[in-house]
C-alpha cells in the first residue's frame, strides 16, 4: 500500500513539473494515464434521453414516434458527478433541439415535443437505470445557457467532485470519455476508453465563458465528452481532483471548448473548494531536551 501511494505522489509531481514546461495538449505516459483514469472513471455518467411528438390539436392526448419506434428522437450525452448533483449537457433535457428530424416541426402549430424517457448508466454499469420520477425543472440550474446545466440530485448519494475556480494559470489534465462507435449504433454494450492529456489554461483578468482547445488525436475513437481537472495534494499520500470545467463540442465551429464550472451563475449551488490565502512559511526553532538518563554529547541531535 505504501509503495502504491508513493508511486501516485511521484507521478503527480512529475506531471506537474512537466506541465510547467509544455503549456498545450501533451500526451501522458501510460502509467500516469492509467492512474488518472482509474481515479476519475466513476465521475462520468452517460445520459440517454428520448422524446415524442404530441398532437396538441386533439383533445385526447396523442403521441407519435418515428421509424416504427415509440420515440421520435433520442440523444446520448455525458454528465459529471459533483457534490449534491451532477452537470448535464443541454441535450439531456432538451433532446429535440439536437435532432435534425425536429427541424421541420419547429414552427408547427399542431405538434410539440415532449420528453418520453430518461435513463443513465455509470461507467462500471452494464445496463441503464431509468429515472423513476420526472425531472423537476425547479431542480435544474443553468451554468451556461444552452450548454451546461446543474441538476440537484441524491441519485448518487450526493457523492461527486468538488469544483474549483479557474486561476490565472491552471496546470491540469483533460480527460475525454470515448467510445469505439457512436452510442446510437451500440447503445447497450459500448466499449468505453479515455483520451487523456496534460493541459495548461491561462485566464485573463476578465474570465471568458468558454475556452477553445485543440482537438486531440483520438485514434478514430468517438469523443463523447470530458472534464478538465486539477490534482491537489490534500493529505499525506492523498490526492484530490478538483473540477475546473467540463468539455463540450461546438459543432458549428468544429472544436472542443472548456466550460468553467464555477461562474456567477453556479456559485450558489455548485459546491466548490475555498481558495485560502497561503501563509508564509514559518521558521521552526529546535529546542534541545536534556535526557534524564544520560547527558552525554552523543545524545544530542546532530545539527
Amino acid at each position: 500500500m505504501k509503495k502504491q501511494v508513493l508511486t501516485v505522489v511521484l507521478c503527480f509531481c512529475a506531471v506537474v513539473s512537466y506541465a510547467q514546461v509544455v503549456p498545450r495538449l501533451v500526451e501522458l505516459s501510460t502509467n500516469n494515464q492509467q492512474l488518472i483514469e482509474e481515479a476519475l472513471k466513476n465521475s462520468f455518467v452517460i445520459i440517454h434521453s428520448q422524446y415524442q411528438m404530441q398532437d396538441i390539436t386533439i383533445k385526447e392526448p396523442t403521441f407519435y414516434g418515428s421509424n416504427g419506434n415509440e420515440y421520435f428522437g433520442e440523444t446520448y450525452s455525458v454528465a459529471v458527478k459533483t457534490q449534491g448533483g451532477y452537470l448535464l449537457e443541454n441535450s439531456a433535457l432538451f433532446p429535440w433541439l439536437y435532432d435534425s428530424k425536429y427541424a421541420e416541426y419547429i414552427d408547427s402549430k399542431q405538434f410539440r415535443p415532449v420528453p418520453l424517457m430518461m435513463e443513465y448508466r455509470q461507467f462500471a454499469d452494464s445496463v441503464y437505470t431509468k429515472y423513476d420520477k420526472a425531472i423537476e425543472f425547479k431542480d435544474v440550474k443553468p451554468i451556461l445557457n444552452q450548454k451546461l446545466l446543474f441538476l440537484g440530485s441524491n441519485e448518487f448519494d450526493g457523492k461527486g467532485m468538488f469544483a474549483k475556480t479557474l486561476e490565472a494559470k491552471n496546470e491540469g489534465w483533460i480527460v475525454w470519455l470515448a467510445a469505439e462507435k457512436p452510442l446510437e449504433n451500440e447503445p447497450n454494450y459500448p466499449k468505453f476508453s479515455f483520451v487523456t492529456y496534460r493541459y495548461e489554461q491561462l485566464v485573463n483578468k476578465k474570465p471568458e465563458p468558454v475556452y477553445d482547445i485543440e482537438t486531440p488525436k483520438a485514434n478514430n475513437k468517438i469523443l463523447l465528452g470530458g472534464i478538465y481537472v486539477l490534482p491537489e495534494i490534500t493529505g499525506i499520500g492523498e490526492i484530490s481532483f478538483r473540477l475546473l470545467g467540463t468539455l463540450s463540442f461546438e459543432s458549428e465551429e468544429d472544436l472542443w471548448q472548456i466550460i468553467p464550472v464555477v461562474n456567477s451563475n453556479s456559485q450558489k449551488f455548485v459546491k466548490a473548494v475555498k481558495v485560502e490565502n497561503k501563509k508564509p512559511n514559518q521558521s521552526v526553532t529546535l529546542t534541545p531536551v536534556q535526557s534524564k538518563g544520560n547527558n552525554n554529547q552523543k545524545n544530542k541531535p546532530k545539527k
